[in-house]
Protein backbone atom coordinates (compact mmCIF):
# COMPACT_ATOMS: atom_id res chain seq x y z
CA UNK A 1 0.00 0.00 0.00
CA UNK A 2 1.36 3.66 -0.55
CA UNK A 3 0.15 6.20 1.01
CA UNK A 4 -2.53 8.57 -0.49
CA UNK A 5 -0.56 11.83 -0.34
CA UNK A 6 1.73 10.02 -2.26
CA UNK A 7 -0.51 8.99 -4.98
CA UNK A 8 -1.77 12.75 -5.37
CA UNK A 9 1.80 14.11 -5.31
CA UNK A 10 2.92 11.88 -8.12
CA UNK A 11 -0.36 12.65 -10.26
CA UNK A 12 0.47 16.07 -9.81
CA UNK A 13 4.32 15.89 -11.09
CA UNK A 14 3.28 13.49 -13.58
CA UNK A 15 1.29 15.74 -15.50
CA UNK A 16 3.07 16.24 -18.27
CA UNK A 17 2.59 12.51 -19.17
CA UNK A 18 5.19 11.29 -22.35
CA UNK A 19 7.13 14.52 -21.73
CA UNK A 20 8.18 13.71 -17.90
CA UNK A 21 10.76 11.27 -16.91
CA UNK A 22 9.22 10.90 -13.84
CA UNK A 23 6.23 9.68 -15.95
CA UNK A 24 8.17 6.97 -17.75
CA UNK A 25 10.49 5.88 -15.06
CA UNK A 26 7.29 5.04 -13.30
CA UNK A 27 5.44 2.85 -15.88
CA UNK A 28 8.37 0.31 -15.82
CA UNK A 29 7.89 -2.46 -13.68
CA UNK A 30 4.11 -1.58 -13.59
CA UNK A 31 1.07 -2.82 -15.51
CA UNK A 32 -0.90 0.78 -16.82
CA UNK A 33 -4.77 0.77 -17.73
CA UNK A 34 -3.51 1.04 -21.15
CA UNK A 35 -2.48 -2.34 -21.32
CA UNK A 36 -4.92 -4.22 -18.56
CA UNK A 37 -6.62 -5.53 -21.82
CA UNK A 38 -3.33 -6.85 -23.65
CA UNK A 39 -3.17 -8.46 -19.92
CA UNK A 40 -6.14 -10.26 -19.02
CA UNK A 41 -6.11 -11.43 -22.65
CA UNK A 42 -2.07 -12.71 -22.35
CA UNK A 43 -0.88 -16.39 -23.30
CA UNK A 44 1.02 -18.55 -21.51
CA UNK A 45 3.98 -16.90 -23.08
CA UNK A 46 4.01 -13.01 -23.07
CA UNK A 47 7.24 -12.41 -23.94
CA UNK A 48 7.06 -9.13 -25.63
CA UNK A 49 4.15 -7.69 -23.30
CA UNK A 50 6.82 -8.34 -20.31
CA UNK A 51 9.15 -6.43 -22.54
CA UNK A 52 7.14 -3.54 -22.55
CA UNK A 53 6.41 -3.74 -18.55
CA UNK A 54 10.21 -4.07 -17.58
CA UNK A 55 11.59 -2.15 -20.21
CA UNK A 56 9.43 -0.04 -21.74
CA UNK A 57 7.99 0.20 -25.17
CA UNK A 58 9.75 -0.07 -27.97
CA UNK A 59 8.46 3.21 -29.34
CA UNK A 60 10.82 4.66 -26.71
CA UNK A 61 13.56 3.56 -28.91
CA UNK A 62 12.72 5.19 -32.34
CA UNK A 63 14.74 8.65 -32.89
CA UNK A 64 11.06 9.22 -35.20
CA UNK A 65 7.89 7.18 -34.27
CA UNK A 66 5.88 5.49 -36.68
CA UNK A 67 3.54 7.68 -38.71
CA UNK A 68 0.23 5.57 -36.88
CA UNK A 69 1.36 6.68 -33.41
CA UNK A 70 2.73 10.08 -34.39
CA UNK A 71 -0.33 10.77 -36.45
CA UNK A 72 -2.80 9.85 -32.82
CA UNK A 73 -0.29 12.12 -31.16
CA UNK A 74 -0.48 15.22 -33.30
CA UNK A 75 -4.19 15.17 -33.67
CA UNK A 76 -5.17 14.12 -29.42
CA UNK A 77 -5.15 18.36 -29.13
CA UNK A 78 -7.69 18.74 -32.01
CA UNK A 79 -9.80 16.04 -31.20
CA UNK A 80 -9.79 17.36 -27.59
CA UNK A 81 -11.09 20.46 -28.89
CA UNK A 82 -13.72 19.38 -31.30
CA UNK A 83 -15.18 17.27 -27.62
CA UNK A 84 -15.00 20.45 -25.86
CA UNK A 85 -17.10 21.97 -28.79
CA UNK A 86 -19.54 19.68 -28.83
CA UNK A 87 -20.01 19.59 -24.85
CA UNK A 88 -19.89 22.92 -24.14
CA UNK A 89 -22.95 23.08 -26.82
CA UNK A 90 -25.10 21.25 -24.70
CA UNK A 91 -23.47 22.17 -21.03
CA UNK A 92 -22.27 25.57 -20.59
CA UNK A 93 -19.51 24.92 -18.43
CA UNK A 94 -17.27 21.70 -19.37
CA UNK A 95 -13.46 21.95 -18.67
CA UNK A 96 -10.75 19.51 -19.26
CA UNK A 97 -7.66 19.19 -16.67
CA UNK A 98 -4.26 17.71 -17.07
CA UNK A 99 -3.92 14.04 -15.63
CA UNK A 100 -0.93 12.87 -14.36
CA UNK A 101 -0.26 8.98 -13.27
CA UNK A 102 -2.68 7.67 -10.38
CA UNK A 103 -0.89 4.78 -8.74
CA UNK A 104 -3.11 1.96 -7.03
CA UNK A 105 -3.11 2.97 -3.34
CA UNK A 106 -3.71 -0.99 -2.75
CA UNK A 107 -1.70 -2.42 -5.27
CA UNK A 108 0.94 0.27 -6.29
CA UNK A 109 2.23 -2.16 -9.09
CA UNK A 110 -0.95 -0.75 -10.88
CA UNK A 111 -1.34 2.39 -11.95
CA UNK A 112 -3.76 4.52 -14.88
CA UNK A 113 -3.31 7.92 -16.64
CA UNK A 114 -6.40 9.48 -18.80
CA UNK A 115 -6.34 12.21 -21.18
CA UNK A 116 -7.76 14.33 -19.45
CA UNK A 117 -10.24 14.82 -16.40
CA UNK A 118 -13.60 16.51 -17.75
CA UNK A 119 -15.72 19.16 -15.28
CA UNK A 120 -19.09 20.51 -16.16
CA UNK A 121 -21.27 21.61 -14.10
CA UNK A 122 -23.04 18.18 -13.03
CA UNK A 123 -20.49 16.14 -12.56
CA UNK A 124 -16.40 15.25 -12.74
CA UNK A 125 -14.98 11.99 -15.16
CA UNK A 126 -12.49 11.49 -17.22
CA UNK A 127 -11.76 11.87 -21.05
CA UNK A 128 -10.06 8.84 -23.41
CA UNK A 129 -9.61 9.75 -26.92
CA UNK A 130 -8.50 7.40 -29.53
CA UNK A 131 -7.10 8.77 -33.32
CA UNK A 132 -6.73 5.82 -35.23
CA UNK A 133 -4.83 6.54 -38.55
CA UNK A 134 -6.41 3.37 -39.89
CA UNK A 135 -9.55 5.21 -40.36
CA UNK A 136 -8.22 8.60 -40.53
CA UNK A 137 -10.64 9.81 -43.36
CA UNK A 138 -13.98 7.87 -41.95
CA UNK A 139 -16.72 9.42 -41.37
CA UNK A 140 -18.07 8.15 -37.47
CA UNK A 141 -21.24 7.40 -38.30
CA UNK A 142 -23.58 4.14 -37.89
CA UNK A 143 -23.01 4.18 -41.95
CA UNK A 144 -19.61 5.03 -41.91
CA UNK A 145 -18.62 2.60 -38.69
CA UNK A 146 -20.82 -0.43 -40.21
CA UNK A 147 -18.22 0.29 -43.58
CA UNK A 148 -15.37 0.35 -41.27
CA UNK A 149 -16.52 -2.66 -39.53
CA UNK A 150 -17.07 -4.79 -43.07
CA UNK A 151 -13.29 -4.30 -43.77
CA UNK A 152 -11.98 -4.67 -40.10
CA UNK A 153 -14.33 -5.89 -38.14
CA UNK A 154 -12.08 -7.73 -35.15
CA UNK A 155 -9.94 -5.13 -34.75
CA UNK A 156 -12.13 -1.73 -34.22
CA UNK A 157 -13.15 -0.91 -31.39
CA UNK A 158 -16.53 0.01 -31.86
CA UNK A 159 -19.58 -2.25 -32.72
CA UNK A 160 -23.01 -1.37 -34.17
CA UNK A 161 -26.42 -1.76 -31.65
CA UNK A 162 -29.73 -1.52 -31.76
CA UNK A 163 -29.35 1.65 -29.71
CA UNK A 164 -26.23 2.40 -32.16
CA UNK A 165 -22.56 2.79 -31.80
CA UNK A 166 -20.77 1.51 -28.78
CA UNK A 167 -17.63 0.34 -27.35
CA UNK A 168 -17.02 -3.31 -27.49
CA UNK A 169 -16.86 -4.38 -24.18
CA UNK A 170 -14.35 -7.40 -25.30
CA UNK A 171 -12.11 -4.46 -26.70
CA UNK A 172 -8.59 -3.57 -24.98
CA UNK A 173 -9.97 -0.11 -24.61
CA UNK A 174 -12.96 -1.00 -22.42
CA UNK A 175 -10.52 -2.77 -20.03
CA UNK A 176 -8.72 0.54 -19.75
CA UNK A 177 -11.44 2.91 -19.74
CA UNK A 178 -12.80 0.62 -16.61
CA UNK A 179 -9.14 0.66 -15.00
CA UNK A 180 -9.09 4.05 -15.50
CA UNK A 181 -11.93 4.74 -13.45
CA UNK A 182 -11.22 2.16 -10.86
CA UNK A 183 -7.80 3.61 -10.38
CA UNK A 184 -8.62 7.30 -10.54
CA UNK A 185 -11.15 7.18 -8.49
CA UNK A 186 -14.26 8.69 -10.91
CA UNK A 187 -17.82 6.85 -12.17
CA UNK A 188 -17.15 7.61 -15.79
CA UNK A 189 -15.38 8.19 -18.90
CA UNK A 190 -15.93 10.05 -22.11
CA UNK A 191 -14.62 7.57 -24.67
CA UNK A 192 -14.16 9.60 -28.03
CA UNK A 193 -12.94 7.97 -31.51
CA UNK A 194 -11.61 11.49 -34.02
CA UNK A 195 -10.93 11.07 -37.38
CA UNK A 196 -10.14 13.70 -39.89
CA UNK A 197 -13.32 13.74 -42.12
CA UNK A 198 -14.25 16.74 -43.04
CA UNK A 199 -17.66 16.20 -41.33
CA UNK A 200 -18.80 13.66 -38.66
CA UNK A 201 -15.35 12.87 -37.83
CA UNK A 202 -16.40 12.48 -33.93
CA UNK A 203 -17.83 9.66 -32.09
CA UNK A 204 -18.59 10.49 -27.91
CA UNK A 205 -19.78 7.82 -25.42
CA UNK A 206 -20.00 7.93 -21.80
CA UNK A 207 -18.91 4.95 -20.21
CA UNK A 208 -19.95 4.23 -16.73
CA UNK A 209 -17.79 2.16 -13.98
CA UNK A 210 -18.19 -1.58 -13.72
CA UNK A 211 -17.76 -2.72 -10.61
CA UNK A 212 -18.59 -6.43 -11.56
CA UNK A 213 -16.05 -6.27 -14.61
CA UNK A 214 -13.36 -4.85 -12.47
CA UNK A 215 -13.70 -7.40 -9.89
CA UNK A 216 -13.44 -10.03 -12.60
CA UNK A 217 -10.46 -7.98 -14.33
CA UNK A 218 -8.78 -6.88 -10.99
CA UNK A 219 -7.27 -10.97 -10.21
CA UNK A 220 -6.25 -11.26 -13.31
CA UNK A 221 -3.99 -8.30 -13.06
CA UNK A 222 -2.51 -9.13 -9.61
CA UNK A 223 -1.72 -13.32 -10.72
CA UNK A 224 0.50 -11.76 -14.10
CA UNK A 225 2.10 -9.60 -11.85
CA UNK A 226 2.92 -12.04 -9.24
CA UNK A 227 3.22 -14.56 -11.35
CA UNK A 228 5.34 -13.05 -14.13
CA UNK A 229 6.42 -9.84 -13.30
CA UNK A 230 7.30 -9.69 -9.41
CA UNK A 231 9.81 -12.73 -10.05
CA UNK A 232 12.01 -10.68 -12.53
CA UNK A 233 12.42 -8.05 -10.54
Amino acid sequence: MIDQDLVRYIEEQTRPQRDSDLWKKLHLGRITSSIFGDVIQAGENPTSLLQQILYGSNLDKYSKLPLAVQWGIDHEMEAKEDYLQIRRAIQMETEVQACGLTLCSTHSFLGATSDGRVVDNESTGLLEIKCPFSISGQNITSLGISDIMSMNSKQFCLELTELGPTLKKSHKYYAQVQGEMAIIGLPWVDFVVWTAAESDNIFIERIYFSEQYVKHMLPKLVEFYMRQIYPLL
